[in-house]
């Protein structure tokens, strides 16, 4: 799963990524992200922004909104868009800051906007 790269959260870091200490991410349980606050007090990383995103992820409705933001992407999909992004710096057009022209590129440039790309 991949978060929007140009979301910005409102209430600061995005939950997911603040409690990425306590090993929460979108497949964790609800258990999960309830013993989380454990974690976090154990490690000494329980701050007012890491209770405000432990709350946004304990109660369903709003794990449900933060959930909503995530781009479901499998190791295959990752690849294939890799590959035609190569392909489409490799034929020459190095205009890769556009928005997509056809769905199938989206998921291309959402991966561009998250890692490094070596030309």
């Amino acid at each position: 799963m991949l978060k929007d790269p140009d979301l910005h959260w409102e209430s600061g870091v995005y939950p997911y990524d603040a409690l990425k200490e306590a090993a929460i991410t979108p497949a964790s349980s609800m258990r999960a992200v309830q013993d989380a606050s454990y974690a976090m007090i154990e490690q000494g990383a329980w701050t007012a922004e890491n209770r405000k995103a432990w709350d946004e992820l304990r109660i369903v409705s709003q794990r449900l909104w933060v959930d909503f933001f995530l781009y479901p992407l499998t190791v295959d999909d990752i690849l294939d868009a890799l590959e035609r992004l190569k392909h489409h710096v490799d034929a020459g057009s190095h205009e890769t800051t556009n928005a997509p022209d056809t769905p199938d590129e989206d998921a291309a440039h959402l991966i561009l906007k998250q890692i490094t790309f070596d030309r």
